[in-house]
């Protein structure tokens, strides 16, 4: 086993695309901070660290969906993974190195983002406005759901032989969450009541506020709110607007979609056939 995790480690270090992956990270922390910084100082309001920082889930998570397809991908059009299988080494082994060397690949992304904003955003924004308790709970609940995504996303790349069917099923899975969190949002965001008015010889005239139809209340709001709360997208959208209602609920839903993904990925590999 960590023979194995050497080479994966080794391998992942000598990747092009991993750099690649570190270093679009890195520019987009900058360009994030300095517009930030160029907008606060145009509008002349304040600006804070926490404005923009938790978006690293959306970008770390967009570039290992790509990363993990292709890093692991290679390894069935280079014959890598039954070479391994030949040699005696266990299919749950080749599993859970993969999610391994996969968590290793965010865990540097996530730390470049946080190298760049705590430096260069401290200088350029300023402090969090959010305490440093809430911070820390953020950044944790952030790490958790980037390891929900990254099961998610070994679980199709191990399945899939095919580096480019693998590439596309974790883009979409990645594009989807995230609309689906972003409809969810927007469904729970509506207002209970809607402003009426009426156009007079006086001019417009404001009404009674009106029940709003598309308000969810009830057992269907707590419905939409567990499934946000669940989606690792939905977790992310909340921590970007700050706006966390339920952190240990979240917590426990990234570890549970985590654990699942990877037992049953575990299980299904071992039913594989690899050619």
């Amino acid at each position: 086993m960590l023979n194995l995790l050497s080479a994966e480690f080794s391998r992942l270090f000598k990747n092009k695309l991993f750099w690649l992956s570190s270093i679009l990270v890195t520019g987009v922390g900058v360009f994030e901070i300095v517009m930030e910084y160029m907008d606060g100082k145009s509008m002349g309001t304040a600006t804070s660290l926490d404005t923009s920082f938790f978006s690293f889930i959306f970008i770390v998570c967009g570039c290992t969906a790509v990363f993990n397809s292709m890093f692991i991908g290679t390894e069935y059009s280079d014959g890598t993974i039954r070479n391994k299988l030949v040699v005696g080494h266990r299919r749950e082994q080749l599993y859970i190195c993969a999610y391994v060397t996969s968590l290793c690949a965010s865990t540097a992304m996530m730390a470049l983002w946080f190298a760049v904003y705590f430096t260069l955003g401290l200088l350029l924004l300023g402090g969090p406005v959010l305490g440093v308790s809430q911070m820390l709970i953020f950044i944790g609940l952030g790490i958790l759901a980037i390891m929900a995504f990254d099961a998610l996303y070994v679980f199709i790349s191990l399945l899939v032989s095919n580096k480019a069917s693998s590439a596309v099923a974790c883009m979409l899975l990645f594009i989807g969450l995230f609309v689906v969190a972003l409809v969810i949002n927007e469904m729970l965001e509506a207002p209970e009541f809607v402003q009426d008015y009426s156009i007079t010889a006086n001019g417009v005239e404001l009404m009674d506020p009106l029940p709003n139809p598309r308000y969810l209340s009830g057992i269907k709001r707590e419905v939409y709110q567990f499934i946000y709360d669940f989606l690792p997208s939905g977790q992310a959208m909340q921590m970007m607007t700050a706006a966390v209602l339920h952190p240990i609920r979240m917590a426990l839903c990234s570890v549970v979609i985590a654990a699942t993904s990877v037992l049953a990925g575990v299980r299904l590999f071992k039913g594989k056939d690899v050619k």
